[in-house]
């Protein structure tokens, strides 16, 4: 049996139109582990394999709205 995974996804712009564009961070709890995504294909795929995906921060960064 798998056990849940739980992320945060953070959206800061979403548009539609030909192209649904989706720009945003996937955090893992704690928010030390993060990815950016700037399309629902991209946030498809760190959510299918976040281990490949979630990077550490760096330091001195702690969201892209700061």
């Amino acid at each position: 049996m798998m056990l849940p995974e739980v992320y945060v996804v953070r959206i800061y712009r979403r548009r539609r139109g030909r192209s649904f564009q989706l720009v945003g961070r996937v955090e893992a709890p704690g928010g030390r582990r993060c990815a950016r995504f700037e399309s629902l294909a991209e946030l498809v795929a760190i959510l299918r394999t976040p281990r490949t995906h979630l990077r550490q921060k760096r330091a001195g960064i702690s969201s892209m709205t700061e």
